[in-house]
């Protein structure tokens, strides 16, 4: 074989895994909105920052109007019903908020210091008065200054919460996309043979692929998809984008299955017999077949965590190649 065809199986298979990508990265999507959790990983990260003042500093007017109308599952805001905590704060926006709610505010930030020596001196002071004087130490600007020192401060620290976040969104979103490739069967190992064996199941793909390549940015391919971001959506919004997202996932698959790609559940009779339209899913063959799958299936949900973005991305620099590949092979042009 070429090393065209093997650039194209590559092609192929990169497709399929973006297109389950997306569709994983769409489920999270629901998920994280339901359930709230950017504003929960927000809201324990600022309760980590600011340890027993947390409540002071979270009630405050300034994060109050942060706060949109509450929907998901739990209650979203405990300690404010009916709203919705926010999911991102502005950094020069939480200064001020930490600065009025420990009565600092307009001092500079040697007062700040001496006033958090007193406390400790005191034996009054809590753990977010210490991290404040070492924050603090040796500015010798005015109260912007202690802002502007404590916006920092607070953006770095949510640079940790976000590294969180990732983390725990790529374990979730390695069981989502288990879960879509089981549920849809679909076999990266005998995708891979059927590409190499399959010219016309290989156009197909490739043509698909250079149709997504041609989209500038992976947000275009969403909208064209129907998987726009989740952000401000109110719960009638989300509810109706989930629902999208259900007619996506059916849409990919009976695509990918038009195509000619081997996906989807045999159907069976009730004696386990391959029929047309059986009323029950068949089985694995065999147990070797069953380890197979499961094990392309653990695969595949594997490559989904490396996220949509790095697959568009590849998907691009191989169309490129491929595009570079014909153009050189076609008579008359020049050969390197």
């Amino acid at each position: 074989m070429t090393g065209m065809v093997y650039l194209d199986v590559a092609l192929g298979l990169i497709f399929t895994v973006l297109i389950f990508s997306l569709l994983a990265s769409a489920v999270q999507e629901v998920l994280a909105g339901l359930f709230s959790w950017r504003s929960r990983a927000l809201r324990a990260g600022v309760a980590r920052l600011v340890g027993e003042k947390f409540g002071t500093i979270w009630k405050s007017p300034l994060i109050d109007s942060l706060r949109g109308p509450g929907f998901g599952f739990p209650a979203p805001a405990a300690d404010s019903p009916g709203k919705r905590d926010p999911s991102y704060i502005d950094p020069k926006i939480f200064a001020s908020a930490l600065l009025d709610g420990l009565g600092l505010a307009g001092k500079s930030p040697a007062a700040i210091v001496e006033e958090m020596h007193r406390l400790e001196r005191n034996g009054t002071a809590s753990d977010i008065h210490r991290r404040l004087a070492a924050v603090l130490a040796g500015i010798e600007a005015g109260a912007a200054g202690a802002e502007a020192a404590i916006a920092q401060w607070f953006d770095a620290a949510m640079e940790r919460v976000t590294g969180w976040y990732v983390r725990r969104a790529k374990f979730v979103l390695f069981f989502i996309g288990l879960a879509l490739v089981g549920f849809t069967n679909t076999n990266l190992f005998a995708i891979g043979e059927q590409l190499l064996a399959d010219e016309g199941l290989r156009a197909r793909l490739v043509a698909e692929a250079e149709a997504v390549a041609e989209f500038d940015t992976l947000d275009e391919v969403r909208a064209r998809m129907g998987l726009g971001a989740t952000e401000q959506l109110g719960p009638e919004d989300l509810v109706a984008w989930s629902a999208a997202v259900k007619g996506e996932i059916a849409a990919r698959r009976a695509a990918l299955e038009a195509t000619g790609v081997p996906t989807g559940w045999a159907r069976c009779n009730a004696a386990g017999e391959p029929q047309e339209g059986g009323p029950f899913h068949c089985g694995f063959v065999d147990w070797r077949e069953g380890i197979v799958s499961v094990l392309s299936w653990l695969a595949m949900a594997a490559l989904v965590t490396l996220g949509a973005q790095f697959w568009f991305d590849l998907l691009k620099q191989f169309v490129a190649v491929r595009s570079a590949g014909v153009r050189a092979l076609k008579p008359g042009s020049e050969k390197a």
